[in-house]
C-alpha cells in the first residue's frame, strides 16, 4: 500500500492548465468536507510493538452521511497543516467494504479527509477557514496506540446542463468552468482534483460538475483549442500550442459578471443549466520577437495573450486565452482572437522540445535565449493585425557559488531564484525557472530585468526546512540587507551565498480569544530589523492544525508574529497593512539551533 500511496502522488501531482501544455508540481492534498465528528477509541499497543513500530495506526470506515453506506475505493488522507516536515500527508484507499488502514502515523491531531465524486471538499472552496466546520473529522494519536475512526462524507450538490452552438448541434469537449460568488468577487472553482484542472463536456455536449457546497455560482463554457506542429525551419523541432476561446456564461452573456447566478442549496441540484455559445467574430494576430538594439530573432519565445475581464479574484484562470511559442526565426502567430482588450506577455521559453538537440541558431548549436519577460496592453478590435514587432531586452546576468557552512557538503536539489526589490522591477517581473546549481556549488542566473534584486534559496531533500542563507555577499553589497543593483546588459560576478543548517524552530498554539484552538489560522514571522525585513524570502509561514499547533523554521533573528484568522484574507499583506501589523505585533527571538515555543491570539475584527 505504500508503494501505491506514492505512485499516486507522483501521478496527481501533474496538472493540464491552459497557460501551458503541462505543469507539474507538488499538488497541496485535495480534500472533502465531513459530516459529523466522530469519536475516536484509543487502544493501548503493547510496549514492544510500541518500541518496534515507534508510529501510531489509524483505522477506520467511510460512509456517506446520508445513507451510511460504504464509500469503496477512494482516497482517505490524514493532513497536519501545523507539520511543514515529512509527516504532513498520509494517503490510502477504502477497500470494498470503505474500510483503511494507516500506519506508521506520528502523534497528533489530524485532519481525515476524503477525496471521491460528489463529495465536499473544504480546501477547494474555503481554504484554511474550512478548517473551521465542526463537521470536518480529527483524529488524535499519541505515536505508540492506536485509533479507529468512522467518517461521514457528506455529498454534495450538482449544476448540471447541455453545451450547444448556435445551430443546436452539441459542443463536445469544451471547457467547463465553474466561479462561485463570494464576498463580492467571483472565485473560481477547480473541479478535476485528478488534474486539478477544469470538466469538459461529453459527447452529447452533457456536462456535470458536483460536489458543491451550499452558495451562489456562475458557470462558462468554452471551446479548446490545441495543435503541435512540426517545424519545417532549420531546427527540426516542434512547439504546442493551446488556447480557449469563445467563452459563453449561462444567462447568454460573453461577461463573468453579467452571467445568471445559479443559487445551490445543501444537495441540491441545479439541472437543465444550459449554453448556447455565441458567434463571434476572430482576428489573426501575427509577429515576430526580436532584441532590443540589433533586432535579431529571439528564438523559441513564448507568447500568451490573455483577456483583460478576469472573472477570478485570484489563482483562477482566464477564460480567453492563446498561448503559442515562436518559431526559429522569432515568428509567431495567434488565431481565432475576438474582439477585446488583453495583455500580451512574452517570456523566454522552458519547455520546447527537440527531436535531435538543442536549437540550432545561426548554424551554432546553443539553448533557446534568456531574456527579460515582457508584458503589454493590446485592444483587438474590428480586423487581423499583422507585423507585430516584440522587442526584449537580453537583461542582466548574475553568478556565484553556493556553499555550506562550516565546509559541509551541500544538500540536494539546491536551487536559486532572484526576488525583485519592492517598486524596483520596472512592471517587468523575473519570469524564469530557479537556476539549478553545479556539482560545485556554482551557478548563473541569465535574463535578469535592470533592477534591484534579492537571491534565494531552496534546498530539497529530506528537510525543505532545514537550511537556511546565513550570509549572501556580491559586489561587496550584504544582500540580505540591500538589493544587488544589476543595470541592463550588466553582469555581477562572485556572488557568494553560505547556507546553514543550524535553523531555529518556533512551535505553538494558535488560540481565539476564549482560548480555545484556531484551527485554520496562520503566522507569518517578519525580521524586526527594517533592512532585513524587505527581502520577501526571509519571511517565515506556519499553519495550525486542528489543535492550533504550528511549527515554523527558519533562520534565527528577531521576529515580529503576525497572527491571520482563518476566516482572514491570506497572506500577503499590503503595504500599509504590513506596517500597521508590525507596530503591535509580539516579538520572539530565536537562537541559532533552538527549539522555542509560545502561544499566539488571534487579532481582533479589527
Amino acid at each position: 500500500m505504500k508503494n501505491l500511496s506514492v505512485l499516486s502522488l507522483k501521478r496527481n501531482s501533474c496538472r493540464s492548465t491552459r497557460g501551458a501544455a503541462f505543469t507539474c508540481h507538488v499538488a497541496l492534498l485535495l480534500v472533502v468536507v465531513m459530516a459529523a465528528t466522530i469519536s475516536v477509541t484509543a487502544q493501548p499497543a503493547s510496549k514492544e510493538v510500541a518500541a518496534t513500530r515507534g508510529r501510531s495506526i489509524v483505522r477506520g470506515r467511510v460512509v456517506t452521511h446520508d445513507t451510511n453506506r460504504p464509500l469503496r475505493r477512494v482516497t482517505v488522507s490524514l493532513y497536519d497543516p501545523g507539520n511543514r516536515g515529512a509527516g504532513q500527508h498520509h494517503r490510502t484507499w477504502t477497500d470494498r467494504r470503505g474500510e483503511f488502514v494507516i500506519k506508521n502515523v506520528p502523534a497528533g491531531k489530524y485532519y481525515v479527509l476524503v477525496d471521491a465524486p460528489g463529495i465536499i471538499r473544504p480546501e477547494v472552496y474555503g481554504g484554511s477557514a474550512a478548517m473551521t466546520d465542526p463537521d470536518v473529522t480529527v483524529v488524535s494519536v499519541d505515536g505508540t496506540s492506536s485509533a479507529e475512526v468512522r467518517v461521514r462524507a457528506k455529498r454534495g450538490g450538482a449544476i448540471t446542463g447541455r453545451v450547444t452552438y448556435a445551430d443546436g448541434e452539441p459542443a463536445m469537449s469544451t471547457e467547463i468552468s465553474l466561479w462561485r460568488r463570494k464576498d463580492g468577487q467571483l472565485v473560481h472553482v477547480y473541479q478535476d482534483q485528478q488534474r486539478y484542472g477544469d470538466s469538459a463536456t461529453n459527447e452529447r455536449g452533457d456536462y456535470r460538475l458536483s460536489g458543491l457546497p451550499p452558495g451562489e455560482y456562475v458557470v462558462g463554457a468554452g471551446e479548446r483549442k490545441l495543435s503541435a506542429a512540426t517545424q519545417s525551419d532549420e531546427d527540426g523541432s516542434y512547439r504546442i500550442s493551446s488556447g480557449t476561446v469563445g467563452y459563453t456564461y449561462h444567462g447568454g452573456t460573453t461577461s463573468a459578471r453579467a452571467a445568471t447566478t445559479i443559487r445551490i442549496d445543501e444537495s441540491e441540484e441545479a439541472d437543465d443549466i444550459d449554453i448556447t455559445l455565441v458567434e463571434r467574430g476572430t482576428h489573426l494576430l501575427s509577429g515576430v520577437v526580436v532584441a532590443r538594439g540589433d533586432g535579431r530573432p529571439v528564438p523559441r519565445a513564448e507568447i500568451q495573450l490573455r483577456i483583460k475581464e478576469e472573472p477570478s479574484s485570484g489563482g483562477g484562470p482566464s477564460p480567453e486565452s492563446h498561448h503559442v511559442f515562436a518559431d526559429a526565426q522569432g515568428r509567431w502567430e495567434i488565431s481565432e482572437v475576438a474582439d477585446g482588450s488583453y495583455t500580451l506577455s512574452v517570456t523566454p521559453s522552458h519547455n520546447y522540445r527537440r527531436y535531435d538537440g538543442p536549437v540550432i541558431v545561426g548554424g551554432g548549436e546553443r539553448a533557446a535565449p534568456k531574456f527579460v519577460a515582457k508584458r503589454q496592453d493590446l485592444i483587438v478590435a474590428g480586423g487581423d493585425q499583422s507585423g507585430l514587432v516584440i522587442e526584449v531586452s537580453a537583461g542582466g546576468r548574475v553568478s556565484g557559488i553556493i556553499a555550506m557552512d562550516g565546509g559541509n557538503p551541500l544538500p540536494r536539489r539546491v536551487v536559486v531564484h532572484p526576488e525583485a526589490a519592492e517598486g524596483s522591477s520596472g512592471g517587468e517581473s523575473f519570469n524564469q525557472p530557479p537556476a539549478e546549481i553545479q556539482p560545485d556549488g556554482t551557478f548563473a542566473l541569465e535574463g535578469l530585468p535592470a533592477s534591484g534584486l534579492y537571491l534565494n534559496v531552496s534546498a530539497g531533500g529530506d528537510n525543505r526546512q532545514g537550511y537556511y542563507i546565513k550570509s549572501a555577499i556580491g559586489n561587496g553589497v550584504d544582500l540580505l540587507r540591500s538589493p544587488l543593483q544589476l543595470a541592463d546588459g550588466g553582469e555581477v560576478k562572485d556572488v557568494r551565498v553560505v547556507l546553514s543548517a543550524n535553523v531555529a524552530t518556533f512551535t505553538g498554539r494558535i488560540l481565539a480569544a476564549d482560548g480555545a484552538p484556531a484551527r485554520g489560522a496562520s503566522v507569518m514571522l517578519v525580521l524586526s530589523d527594517p533592512d532585513l525585513q524587505r527581502r520577501r524570502g526571509s519571511r517565515l509561514y506556519g499553519q495550525a492544525n486542528a489543535e492550533g499547533h504550528f511549527t515554523v523554521a527558519g533562520a534565527p533573528g528577531e521576529y515580529a508574529a503576525l497572527v491571520m484568522r482563518p476566516d482572514g484574507r491570506r497572506f500577503p499583506l499590503k503595504a500599509d497593512e504590513m506596517k500597521e501589523r508590525l507596530a503591535n505585533a509580539p516579538r520572539v527571538t530565536l537562537q541559532s539551533g533552538e527549539n522555542k515555543r509560545l502561544d499566539l491570539t488571534v487579532p481582533g475584527d479589527k
